[in-house]
């Protein structure tokens, strides 16, 4: 990934947010969140930059050849799988190869856009399937393969649309700008704010994540 940035002249900034999560997976079925913010150039024609940002929610999941079991369900009766299809971001399973003795050809991590994955209890992890960083490459380059947010704001309350503050384990946010921490943890408390005062949530205690 690093590499095809390259060619764009984009620089790759990676910050990891702990969130210090307690019972997530409860409302939007979702393990971690990436949020991707990035200025393409293309300056042979002359255009200007513009700017993507894609947030992505993943829910991380074991398995062993071929088929991984989907069926779990959230604290309700709902389906995990149902609540990952309904995130406002495009999401995804993440799939880490499982087995109880020595794997001799071990995969890579693989993930599976949500929407892939239909109704079924089980799917198969080899179709359909991309590795992590090939995931990222397309959905930044095909805005038909992830939804775009409009703004750091607007990613977050797109990540944040059925979930609580507290219910994703980790938030990442790479990107190509070296000032894009501050931006996103102001946004970041706004969101907290606005919401707070929406649904009244216990946030007394609560520390909101660091950007920086």
């Amino acid at each position: 990934m690093a590499t095809a940035l390259r060619a764009q002249e984009s620089t790759l900034i990676l910050q990891e947010l702990d969130l210090s999560v307690g019972g997530g997976e409860q409302v939007n079925g979702g393990d971690f969140g990436i949020i991707l913010d990035f200025e393409k150039k293309a300056h042979d024609d002359g255009s200007v930059s513009v700017r993507e940002i894609i947030p992505l929610v993943f829910q991380a999941k074991r398995y062993r050849r071929p088929n991984a079991d989907i069926s779990q369900r959230s604290s309700g009766t709902t389906q995990q799988r149902t609540l990952l299809q309904r995130n406002a971001c495009t999401s995804a399973y993440i799939f880490y190869e499982n087995a109880t003795g020595k794997i001799l050809s071990p995969l890579p991590v693989l993930v599976k856009a949500a929407a892939a994955v239909g109704d079924s209890n089980s799917t198969n992890v080899l179709a359909d399937s991309l590795d992590l960083a090939t995931f990222l490459l397309v959905a930044l380059g095909d805005q038909t393969y992830a939804e775009r947010a409009l703004s750091p704001k607007n990613a977050l309350n797109m990540i944040y649309d059925r979930a609580k503050f507290d219910e994703l384990a980790a938030l990442m946010v790479v990107s190509s700008d070296g000032t894009v921490g501050p931006r996103y943890q102001k946004d970041y408390e706004d969101v907290l704010s606005e919401r707070s005062k929406d649904s009244s949530p216990d946030t007394d205690e609560y520390d909101p994540p660091r950007f920086d």
